[in-house]
């Protein structure tokens, strides 16, 4: 009959139709662009591309957007086309380099085995051989060290806390570096070590929680170093599966790795298996997302 009413599952089919169809297209999409990314190439950079080494111990990004390599044979710098390799021919102390920091007003410092460099990108790269003969002129690397023993320049580690403050890790000593009047010093802060391990001892990493406490990884456990001064060592008898951390300290909403209830005191828990597809329960690097730093 023309007067006839349309029943409501008559009504709802078309619309339901649309929603089925709406929701194909939306998975086809997805999958589309799912298969996309795992099709995506990974090139791999060598030194056939212009990097100094290929055996790198860590990668920073700058304010810039630029990407610095520390190597075992220099810093390298990598503008998303080609490379910009620094050695002991540009005034490096040594080519075995750690860490590179930028700090918030833009100076950059470099942590070597021959000590800590402040790099002037405008500065002449010259080896440190020539820089006495050639008086007056600004080098590209100028070094400073925290003993004229060569085993206590052996820096590692470099950050800069919410203070402004800047923190070398190193070879048998943790130090405040303080810049002043175009001279550097550093102020060694006492840890706790154990006597026969003295001459072991390397702070291999450091980050600054949202109390402002600094946590360092380091070959005898992880410490942490209060605003007031006060420190405190964790080991295996606090529940790290380890006293030797290689590297990989990471702060986030509140935690230190895996377990860090904030504002008590620290607790770990031990993983024996393989996480998230890592081959080995032994890590040395990993990602620290707030800074787009592998530490």
């Amino acid at each position: 009959m023309n007067g006839q009413r349309a029943s409501p599952q008559t009504t709802c089919r078309p619309l339901w139709l649309l929603l089925r169809l709406a929701l194909a297209l939306w998975l086809g999409v997805t999958a589309a662009v799912v298969a996309r990314a795992e099709r995506l190439s990974v090139k791999i950079y060598t030194t056939a591309d212009g990097l100094v080494s290929n055996r790198i111990s860590r990668i920073i990004r700058d304010s810039r957007g630029f990407l610095w390599f520390c190597t075992e044979e220099g810093l390298s710098k990598f503008d998303g086309y080609t490379f910009t390799n620094y050695t002991t021919e540009q005034g490096l102390p040594d080519n075995w380099v750690d860490d590179l920091l930028e700090t918030r007003a833009g100076q950059y410092w470099v942590a070597t085995e021959r000590g800590l460099c402040k790099f002037n990108p405008q500065g002449a790269p010259i080896p440190q051989s020539q820089i006495a003969s050639r008086p007056g002129v600004a080098p590209m690397f100028t070094v400073w060290r925290p003993s004229d023993d060569p085993k206590y320049s052996m820096i590692r580690s470099l950050y800069e806390d919410r203070a402004g403050r800047l923190w070398a890790g190193a070879w048998r000593g943790f130090y405040r570096v303080e810049e002043a009047g175009g001279q550097v010093k550093f102020h060694q802060v006492e840890l706790e070590r154990p006597v026969d391990y003295r001459e072991r001892f390397v702070v291999r990493s450091i980050v600054e929680d949202e109390a402002g406490n600094l946590w360092l990884g380091a070959s005898l456990g992880l410490y942490r170093l209060s605003p007031d001064g006060r420190s405190r060592r964790y080991t295996t008898a606090d529940g790290l599966t380890g006293d030797n951390i290689t590297d990989g300290v990471s702060f986030r909403e509140g935690s230190i790795g895996p377990s860090l209830p904030r504002p008590s005191l620290p607790t770990f828990t031990r993983t024996e298996k393989a996480i998230g597809g890592c081959p080995h329960k032994t890590s040395s690097t990993a990602f620290q997302k707030s800074t787009a730093r592998l530490i």
